[in-house]
């Protein structure tokens, strides 16, 4: 029934006449006489200088004039009425979704006279409360921009920051960015007013749709705070990007940049390490092209039609340099007397089968000699080793060094075509299309390399309708497609598991051969554990609303409708996957590790993993619908007041799966097998399938009561001072969405997993038979509530995943000063619902079951055997007593996947100062003091997980993109020599060509380090579930002296200690007092410039990139415990970089 009233709502709305006004300005204000009265049916016309197209309307009886839907651009506006002097003002520059307001006094007399007004557009924002920063053309074409990405100037906005893994030029890290305490992720990109953002591999992730050339960028709007009610799906900023239309004159670039590593800098780390620079290659070309659309004889499209057209081409390689670690050739024999750790320490290997309690403490035996007897080696543990390449280097650790090609094709190509139907309707359309082909190093050159290659291709269309209906009322429809394509192929696939001396039946059951995923801590990895990665994402959208002026009221109502889709191939662990630590070997205790006791690569050469599972193929066709209505009142209340009332209603229909391969976990169903298992308690909980039994085929409960309403004001306190301030709720896309990793039922994708343990200190298995109760049989939706017992659920779903949203509030002063504006801004988010990247453990051991200690350990009757036959511990004839006392003791793990259970709370307070370009200078710098804190991370993973499930409290700190202080400047300064210019106007070619034409560009930016995040390792809680973390000793890590004096060891570890076994630590889930390096970079550029003729221009570039070649050392070694704890072994920045480009422009 719901569903029928969303159709017919539906159908309703698209049978309506709307519009959305993103990508486009709009112009308002009051005409009034000498004597202050108001001017009706006074006749404005909005002209675009660059093409020639007008747009008219009237003032209404109140004297107020809206001309909307303007594309951004130079304009000059003229107003006429009877009895009057007309009037005409230039020099009037619109900028994306800016509402700017000009009143005009007429003066009595002829219409034929004339007054002109030569003041530009104000440069205070008096219209709305919005916080952000436009970004325009002659940045982004002029700043220094490495890889020369659209979205790279983000970083200027006061507000933004971006994450460890931002990347301006990625399809799935350049949405990965905070705004105003925003999570990461959770921003919407538009691109021409269209959504450009796709669903995420992550749920509520979004990704970025299509990349834009930057020199096809008219401008790009930065929203961080309290925007407009048009504006939705986001409970983060807003990015709102414009393309270049054509004009009535030809234009047209071409360009050629250049990067070499014969000029760069090395990375820190390598000079330390006498590790040579990488080989590194980069060309990047292209042209634009742009005009009055002409046939010649036949059509001629001077002020009507416009295209603008353009392409880049990029061709990078990268013949890079590693070092790793690899076991040595004593080693892969089974022989560890010469194993050091790190710091140079002798690491001693004990025999996991010595195991014995003494006084209730599991005590271990060394190998004699630290040498593995060969009859103790297992033959697949001894062929696994056998793929490591040997060391070049002297040493257990850090051991090889090698050299392999990155290399990278890359094509973008766009075009865009405007028509005036007439004065009154206007149309255009855009498609852009991506190419993008990526090979890795085969730095194994084995079966056992794993994925070599990326191929993406993107294909987005833009289209767009708009009609004055009256002077007063304005309509549009809009249209936006974005079909993105990636595949990635093991080129291993076919392999042969046997070769290994895995058993027959893994070859047979694996349903994508290659080489098994195995993970060894402290060495270089082995195959993956995929074999096939393919994604398809699809995404079809229409937008609209209705603008009207009436009176002093500016209302605006539309309509947002999208549809989804996303179709993914992958494996999970299809051939298998093991990973092996130093638990089986470190020792004299067994339940404690340490640098020197332990290693993995012997653990692997006695075939004892800790863990592992073996998986199966994913096909997954899941889709999802959104709609949006919005209202907005812009009542200027009085010549100086505006306010901003704004109501939106965001439904976001859950997924479903095409053949209905999705479920979810009832939490208080109960379960079958209390007819047979009654010695403890009543059991509760099981799956749940969509499309069966009565169960809807959506994935989650609808919400239905997202209302977001908003409220902003602007006051013009003097003609150079606005005050402004709103708030607004925003709600976010969530997690229920199309898209994601893993979203099939693990029922349909059975995972096995593989039982190295029953008390984590004794192996039962090795790898000559991994798996020797057998593999979990797709059996679907049949066994209902039995579905997957015995076994964990690695990514659960539950029903109630209410949408995440924002609430946000700012105030903000504006004072413009000659030419420059000033703004000091507060804003504040709280956050709630949010996605909880690392996920909760449901499954954990509780406070009252931990006291119980190392009798959690003991092997007691399994009152599930003969009952329960998946694989796993629960088959065996006894199991672990802190099995039994789990809640859910008939399931091993279950981890709700990203559960909308997190929450956050902001406070920024920041000071801007613009000057936009003019007369060869212009000038933006901001500084940002902020604190955001939350208890759930953005970040998906349990890198930055929980410990303990049952004190949520205690994992309440400040996020990890908490940025407390961030400083950017950037500043575009043509010398005043030359021709034209202060100095030098009326030099001679010769003085001019050497001395004038130069420019110079740059951004300095200085942060902050981010929090530290410190774990405990090994893990010996022992709480089957989540993460351990240490106890403080109740003073500060913090050191002294600068970062380079402590590379080795960044942290005082003494400020921490291990916790006892079965219990958690004290430490916060990240640490504020200690953060990682700061930050601190200077891109710099020189520009000469020389004119052949009037239309020509030949420039050539210099730009360099961190330019005094400071590194940002990466985050230390968060692991307490660990060898290299505190260690800080990466640098995170790029070294010193120089790139040469020639221009040609006309």
């Amino acid at each position: 029934m719901k569903m029928l009233r969303l159709l017919s709502l539906l159908s309703l709305a698209l049978l309506t006449p709307w519009s959305a006004l993103a990508q486009t300005a709009q112009v308002t204000g009051i005409v009034t006489d000498t004597s202050q009265s108001r001017v009706p049916r006074a006749h404005i016309t909005a002209v675009n200088v660059e093409t020639g197209v007008s747009r008219s309307t009237e003032t209404n009886e109140d004297g107020t004039f809206l001309v909307p839907l303007l594309q951004p651009g130079q304009y000059l506006l003229t107003v006429e009425a009877d009895g009057f002097r007309s009037v005409t003002q230039d020099g009037i520059t619109l900028e994306v979704d800016q509402v700017v307001r000009l009143d005009f006094v007429l003066e009595v007399g002829a219409v034929t006279e004339s007054v002109q007004i030569t003041a530009g557009a104000p440069l205070l924002q008096s219209s709305n409360a919005s916080l952000g920063q436009v970004i325009e053309t002659k940045q982004f074409t002029d700043m220094p921009l490495n890889d020369r990405g659209g979205l790279g100037l983000l970083a200027l906005s006061d507000g933004v920051v971006t994450s460890r893994q931002w990347n301006p030029n990625s399809f799935s890290t350049a949405n990965i960015f905070s705004a105003n305490g925003s999570r990461p992720g959770q921003n919407e990109m538009l691109l021409d007013g269209a959504p450009n953002t796709l669903p995420g591999v992550w749920p509520g992730r979004g990704i970025l749709g299509t990349p834009v050339q930057v020199d096809a960028v008219q401008e790009v709007k930065v929203q961080t705070s309290t925007f407009a009610a048009e504006y939705g799906r986001t409970s983060g900023g807003l990015i709102n990007m414009v393309t270049r239309s054509g004009s009535n004159a030809w234009h047209g670039s071409v360009f050629h940049y250049l990067r070499n590593s014969a000029l760069d800098a090395n990375d820190f780390f390598n000079n330390m390490n006498d590790v040579p620079l990488d080989t590194f290659r980069r060309n990047q070309f292209g042209w634009t092209f742009s005009g009055p659309l002409t046939i010649p004889r036949l059509y001629s499209g001077r002020n009507r039609t416009f295209f603008f057209v353009n392409y880049q081409g990029t061709r990078a390689s990268v013949q890079a340099n590693r070092i790793t670690t690899v076991p040595t050739e004593a080693a892969r024999n089974g022989d560890f007397s010469g194993l050091t750790n790190l710091a140079g320490q002798p690491v001693t290997i004990y025999d996991p089968l010595t195991t014995m309690t003494v006084d209730g403490t599991p005590i271990r035996q060394p190998f004699p000699d630290n040498v593995i007897p060969p009859d103790r080696i297992d033959p697949v543990g001894r062929a696994l080793v056998s793929f490591y390449p040997l060391p070049n280097l002297p040493g257990s650790v850090n051991n090889l060094i090698q050299s392999g090609a990155n290399r990278q094709n890359h094509d973008l190509f766009g075009f865009r075509v405007d028509h005036s139907l007439s004065n009154r309707q206007q149309l255009f359309v855009r498609y852009n299309i991506t190419r993008d082909d990526t090979r890795q190093p085969q730095w194994l050159d084995t079966a056992a390399q794993g994925f070599t290659g990326l191929n993406t291709d993107v294909h987005s269309v833009g289209a767009d309708y708009t009609r004055i209906v009256t002077p007063s009322t304005v309509l549009n429809l809009r249209y936006g497609f974005t079909d993105r394509t990636h595949d990635n192929i093991d080129p291993a696939l076919g392999f042969d598991l046997t070769t290994l001396g895995l058993p027959s039946y893994v070859n047979q059951q694996a349903q994508i051969q290659v080489f098994p995923s195995i993970s060894a801590g402290g060495y270089v990895g082995l195959g993956n554990n995929q074999g096939v990665n393919a994604f398809s994402y699809r995404t079809h959208s229409v937008q609209g609303s209705v603008t009207q002026q009436k009176g002093a009221h500016t209302l605006k109502y539309g309509l947002d409708f999208r549809l989804q889709y996303v179709n993914q191939r992958r494996g999970i662990d299809p051939s298998g996957s093991y990973t092996f630590t130093e638990s089986f070997t470190q020792g004299p205790n067994a339940n404690l590790g340490g640098a020197t006791a332990g290693d993995t690569i012997a653990s692997m050469l006695l075939g004892t993993p800790a863990s592992g599972a073996f998986g199966a193929a994913v096909n997954a066709i899941s889709s999802n619908e959104y709609l949006a209505l919005y209202f907005q009142d812009d009542w200027k209340l009085t010549a100086r007041l505006t306010l901003n009332l704004g109501l939106r209603y965001d439904l976001e229909l859950p997924r479903h799966e095409e053949h209905n391969r999705l479920d979810w976990f009832d939490f208080d169903a109960i379960s079958p097998l209390n007819d047979q298992v009654s010695s403890i308690g009543t059991l509760r909980g099981g799956l749940r399938f969509a499309g069966v039994d009565g169960n809807p085929r959506r994935q989650f409960d609808t919400d239905w009561n997202n209302f977001a309403p908003r409220l902003g004001f602007a006051y013009q306190l003097t003609r150079s001072t606005v005050v402004r301030g709103g708030l607004g709720a925003f709600f976010g896309a969530g997690s229920i969405g199309a898209g994601g990793f893993n979203i099939a039922s693990q029922a349909f994708v059975p995972s096995t997993t593989f039982v190295g343990s029953l008390d984590g200190l004794r192996p039962i298995a090795t790898l000559q038979n991994p798996f020797p109760d057998g593999f979990s049989s797709p059996l679907g939706s049949e066994e209902g509530l039995l579905s997957t017992v015995g076994q964990s659920i690695e990514r659960l779903y539950e029903r109630n995943a209410p949408l995440p949203y924002n609430l946000q509030w700012s105030f903000s002063v504006q004072r413009q000063v000659s030419n420059v504006v000033v703004q000091v801004a507060y804003s504040g988010n709280r956050g709630v619902h949010l996605g909880d990247g690392a996920g909760f453990e449901i499954n954990q051991l509780s406070p009252e079951a931990l006291a119980l200690g190392s009798q959690l350990q003991e092997l007691v009757p399994n009152p599930f055997f003969g009952i329960i036959t998946n694989p796993g511990p629960l088959r065996n004839e006894q199991v672990t007593r802190g099995q039994l006392l789990r809640p859910y003791p008939q399931f091993t793990d279950l981890t709700i996947f990203n559960p909308a259970a997190a929450s956050s709370i902001y406070h920024g307070v920041s000071l801007k100062a613009e000057r936009r370009f003019a007369d060869g200078f212009g000038l933006l710098v901001s500084y940002t003091f902020s604190k955001n804190i939350s208890d759930g991370p953005a970040t998906v993973g349990p890198a930055y997980g929980h410990q303990n499930f049952y004190d949520r409290r205690a994992d309440r700190s400040v996020v990890e993109e908490d940025v407390p202080h961030r400083f950017v400047a950037s500043l575009s300064y043509e010398l005043p020599f030359g021709r034209g210019k202060t100095i030098g106007d009326t030099w001679g070619p010769v003085a001019d060509t050497i001395f004038g034409g130069w420019q110079i560009n740059a951004i300095v930016l200085r942060q902050s380090g981010f929090p530290l995040f410190i774990r405990n390792s090994p893990n010996t809680s022992h709480s089957l579930g989540g993460i351990q973390r240490p106890n403080s000793m109740g003073f500060s890590a913090a050191k002294e002296g600068s970062v380079q004096s402590r590379l080795d060891s960044y942290l005082l570890a003494d400020a921490f200690a291990a916790p006892e076994p079965f219990t958690f630590g004290d430490v916060g889930r990240t640490l504020s007092d200690v953060r990682g390096p700061r930050f601190s970079n200077l891109d710099f550029s020189v520009f000469k410039s020389f004119r052949i003729r009037e239309a020509l221009n030949v420039q050539f570039r210099c730009e360099v990139f961190n330019a005094t070649n400071s590194p940002m050392f990466g985050l230390p070694n968060q692991s307490f415990g660990s060898a290299g704890f505190g260690a800080i072994t990466s640098q995170a920045n790029n070294p010193r970089q120089i790139q040469f480009a020639l221009r040609i422009v006309f």
